[in-house]
């Protein structure tokens, strides 16, 4: 028992080895917590998207398993005329990377399952883990580039409480795969050895080529990271003033062709096929990146868009990173730590403030900066705040990382608190479910958000409720979003009066139509009525989660951009005609709020 505190003491490695192994094992958690957060609804549309898109791959796979698809497996796997696998063969456009899509059908295929929710649900095991990954390679590359025993231990901490990353590990999309394969190629570029002979890092090219190259079959704008791993390599010629461009293009070259063939067996369906030489550019994977920047580029003319109307994009940006991306006291840490402990920077933290640096300045062009787009910096961004954090004053430099860590920390918590809360779209779902009798009529807003009742389960129930299953419910949409004209007024007035409920699935219109009043103007008029009692509808139930912090007070994030919060928490408030609602009467004030 006397021999603990003198080994204790002997150990300088033994309480940061305990401090990352807490911090990791909570981090892990907090991941792998309530990946059923939308009760397994589907209520996310990429996720939706992409489980269609595997479900078709695993019925492919298990008809070629069969015998019944006659198809060599090289034609199964890159012939993007014939192959089931091919994501724009049955669905049509797709735009994401293949190799999330191919692990999960492979995966499913496995299992024998094959029901779409299995399929979301797997996705976000994957993205949880992907996540767990890349916080492990934020501890090590910490590691791998500071002196201090610290450095780590505060970097894992900051990456495990962010909650952009956080939100995004419980989803089935593809950033946290292509930035854990990003993150894992820079932290290869790391141990990159000097002389940079062809013998000594031979090998460490081609698994750098390999890891960007996977990162890029996740996702096309993976390849960002051969800018952090360039600036990586330049930071250790620079210690070792080795810059010898024989061997250095040598590795450049191998690293190049591994990450070629990577994408090229990864993401097959890129190109034509039908073999593996095959190497034209398949004309629809074309078409749809063309496609998806001509939407990203549109401004407010696309309606996922509309929320950046007269907003300036790179500033809200900024505000939405410092208050919900990365949290208030990670972004003071970065803050305070460039004013307190800019000296004990290496020249592996300005690589990395430059591929930072480089993404922002990118990002700042975006006419619509959705906040996971900055999932492939938050790496680094936690890599500096504990680097800066750890060169403030030696005696208080814990003191003040306990202060901001603790602060993360509960943050996250309250992130993952509303995922594990009843999401507000099944709340209300369960309320029509429980309150409307089958054969009412419930209005929706647009097909462009998600249409209420959901397919739930309600407890009690062997299995889930379908909307849209004969003698249940009469959906119906009013298409909010088309331009304002006398034919909207009219089948909005026709609509509304043959309704029983008008719900509004979200925020996505009813805060922002109202602030595109030249464009709308009836529309604006509708929303001022419902809003007032003109229109004659009376609001039943809203349905509205805030964040709790630690149980000691709520903090409502309905001001962050419309992606933070559309998905997992949105606003859905429910509405009943009342007796005083005139069809007629309702259409003339619409009218008049048309241009004359």
């Amino acid at each position: 028992m006397g021999s603990f505190p003198r080994w204790l003491s002997g150990n300088p490695r033994f309480l940061p080895a305990v401090a990352a192994f807490i911090i990791i094992t909570f981090g892990a958690l907090a991941r792998l917590t309530a990946l059923d957060w939308d009760a397994m609804a589907g209520l996310h549309a990429d996720e939706r998207h992409m489980a269609f898109m595997v479900i078709d791959a695993q019925r492919g796979l298990k008809a070629w398993a069969a015998g019944t698809m006659p198809l060599s497996w090289t034609h199964m796997w890159f012939d993007s005329v014939l192959s089931p696998l091919n994501p724009r063969q049955l669905s049509g456009f797709y735009v994401y990377g293949e190799a999330p899509m191919l692990l999960v059908a492979f995966w499913l295929a496995h299992t024998g399952w094959q029901d779409w929710t299995d399929a979301i649900l797997y996705g976000r095991l994957l993205s949880a883990l992907a996540d767990c990954a890349t916080m492990l390679l934020v501890f090590f590359i910490a590691a791998r580039w500071s002196v201090s025993r610290w450095v780590p231990v505060f970097a894992c901490g900051f990456y495990a409480a962010a909650p952009v990353a956080l939100r995004e590990a419980h989803f089935f999309t593809v950033d946290t795969l292509s930035t854990a394969f990003g993150v894992a190629a820079v932290y290869v570029a790391s141990l990159w050895q000097a002389p940079p002979t062809l013998r000594r890092n031979g090998a460490l090219a081609v698994l750098m080529g390999i890891l960007l190259g996977l990162s890029v079959a996740s996702k096309l704008s993976g390849a960002v990271f051969f800018a952090a791993v360039f600036f990586v390599i330049c930071a250790r010629l620079w210690v070792n003033r080795d810059w010898r461009f024989s061997p250095v293009a040598g590795q450049a070259f191998l690293c190049l062709f591994a990450a070629l063939v990577t994408f090229r067996l990864a993401n097959p369906f890129a190109f034509v096929g039908p073999s593996f030489w095959g190497v034209a550019i398949e004309p629809r994977f074309l078409d749809d990146v063309a496609e998806q920047s001509r939407l990203a580029n549109a401004g407010t003319g696309w309606v996922p868009n509309w929320y950046w109307f007269e907003r300036p994009p790179f500033p809200q940006l900024l505000s939405d990173m410092f208050f919900w991306g990365l949290g208030p006291c990670f972004a003071i840490s970065i803050v305070l730590g460039i004013v307190l402990g800019r000296r004990r920077l290496s020249l592996f933290h300005f690589a990395g403030a430059a591929f930072v640096v480089a993404v922002m300045m990118v990002l700042a062009t975006y006419p619509t900066p959705y906040l996971r787009y900055i999932l492939p910096i938050v790496p680094f961004f936690a890599i500096l705040a504990a680097a800066l954090i750890d060169g403030a004053a030696r005696y208080w430099r814990f003191a003040l990382a306990a202060v901001l860590l603790f602060g993360s920390a509960l943050q996250a918590q309250a992130v993952v608190g509303m995922l594990m809360a009843p999401h507000t779209r099944v709340e209300a779902s369960a309320y029509i479910w429980e309150t409307e009798p089958s054969g009412s009529v419930v209005l929706n807003e647009a097909g462009w958000d998600e249409t209420l009742p959901a397919v739930i389960r309600l407890p009690g129930d062997k299995e889930a409720r379908w909307p849209f299953a004969p003698g249940a419910y009469i959906l119906e949409n009013l298409q909010i979003q088309e331009p304002d004209t006398p034919a909207k007024v009219r089948r909005m007035a026709a609509l509304l009066a043959k309704s029983d409920l008008l719900v509004e699935s979200s925020q996505r219109f009813f805060r922002v139509m109202p602030r595109m009043s030249l464009r709308f103007p009836m529309t604006s008029r509708y929303y001022q009525m419902l809003e007032d009692g003109g229109l004659c509808f009376e609001k039943l139930r809203e349905f509205h989660r805030v964040l709790n912090i630690a149980g000691l007070f709520d903090v409502d994030d309905s001001s962050a951009q419309e992606s933070w919060f559309i998905y997992d928490h949105p606003i859905v408030r429910i509405f009943k005609r009342r007796p005083c609602f005139d069809q007629a009467t309702i259409e003339r004030e619409l009218l008049e709020a048309l241009p004359q």
